[in-house]
């Protein structure tokens, strides 16, 4: 009975959360080519899943999809204009760092938005301000489905 009782509560449990899979179909931002900065294109074949957390801290998470490890961690859930808004560091949230990644969600029109600023203004351990190797800030859009 123990255990019919626990599913019942796991399965409403799952059941309510709001979990949503998005996918990126356009992402542009700079890269450092040769001597400047220059606008670029990126490819689009990142995934994302989008899920509660299981830390109380955090109540929704994004993750890539193919790895566990979440990309970043939201420290709010969805607001009541629908919107979830996600400025994080991933992992490095649990430690109080904050890399200043942004990711957006409107679970009306079910378009997201992932902002990647490393690169160009980072001066961060490992980062000499050195153009060829900074990072290359970029902004990804697409579509979520909830699932």
């Amino acid at each position: 009975m123990r255990i019919i009782t626990s599913l019942i509560f796991f399965i409403s449990v799952s059941s309510h959360a709001e979990n949503y899979l998005c996918v990126a179909d356009k992402a542009s931002g700079f890269q450092f080519i040769k001597s400047t900065w220059e606008v670029a294109n990126f490819t689009t074949d990142n995934k994302y899943l989008v899920k509660a957390s299981d830390l109380e801290k955090f109540p929704y998470q994004v993750s890539e999809i193919g790895n566990d490890i979440p990309v970043i961690m939201c420290k709010q859930g969805f607001n009541s204009g629908g919107f979830l808004h996600c400025d994080s560091g991933g992992p490095l949230d649990m430690l109080g760092i904050v890399v200043g990644e942004h990711f957006s969600l409107n679970q009306k029109s079910l378009r997201f938005m992932r902002v990647v600023p490393r690169g160009y203004i980072n001066v961060v351990p490992g980062n000499n301000i050195s153009d060829p190797s900074s990072g290359t800030p970029h902004i990804e859009i697409g579509k979520c489905s909830q699932i």
